[in-house]
């Protein structure tokens, strides 16, 4: 589900998109029941923000996305590197993956992912000739592979976390661009976020492959 928030000149209001996260933030740590809405909730509002960002950069500014693409890429790595998000209590120190927790670092670089992946997306629909039937498709595919890997524990690593995350976005871009201009922005936002809701009430999660310990190289 992807929302453009941009007001009639084009300009992106940040200074509503760290209030909204603000207030999410404190809601959720004095909310001590056990579920999972506040972060998709924060996930949902930093996607927002990054797929203005990627519009403002391709659009406003005139930058490339091939530039952008590769600018971008050059900033996540370099965040992951320099000041990756912090491993979980239970396995900081071991060689078991499990997801990350989710503090300032972990959403810094969900952001910049999440931006990479809208100008990945946008470029696949609009700069290939490709469209965004034929672009949703592909980055469908391509998401599927990414998914059937993560599934095996083939690549259980941050990095491949990340690789799966602007995969998501980027594919994600494309399908509801396609809905978007097919049957209108409010009717897509509407079907995609009553099955976005849909998915998370009946959704069940099996014992992550991330539990399991990698075997010493």
């Amino acid at each position: 589900m992807a929302i453009r928030l941009i007001d009639s000149s084009n300009e992106i209001v940040f200074d509503s998109f760290f209030f909204r996260v603000f207030r999410v933030f404190v809601a959720e740590r004095r909310d001590r029941s056990p579920h999972q809405w506040y972060y998709w909730l924060a996930i949902i509002i930093v996607r927002t923000a990054a797929t203005n960002l990627a519009d403002l950069g391709a659009s406003d500014f005139k930058l490339g996305k091939i530039g952008l693409t590769v600018g971008l890429s050059i900033v996540l790595v370099l965040a992951l590197l320099l000041s990756p998000p912090s491993k979980a209590t239970d396995a900081a120190d071991t060689r078991v993956f499990r997801l990350p927790t989710t503090d300032a670092k972990y959403w810094a670089a969900m952001f910049i992912a999440g931006t990479l992946g809208t100008v990945i997306g946008d470029m696949a629909s609009f700069d290939t000739g490709l469209g965004t039937a034929y672009a949703s498709l592909l980055l469908g595919c391509v998401l599927g592979v990414v998914f059937l890997l993560g599934a095996r524990g083939v690549f259980a690593s941050l990095w491949f976390y990340w690789l799966a995350v602007v995969t998501v976005r980027a594919a994600g871009t494309s399908v509801s661009d396609f809905l978007a201009h097919a049957i209108g922005l409010p009717s897509s936002t509407l079907l995609t976020g009553v099955v976005f809701v849909a998915t998370l009430l009946i959704w069940r999660e099996a014992p992550p492959y991330r539990a399991r310990p990698r075997e010493a190289t």
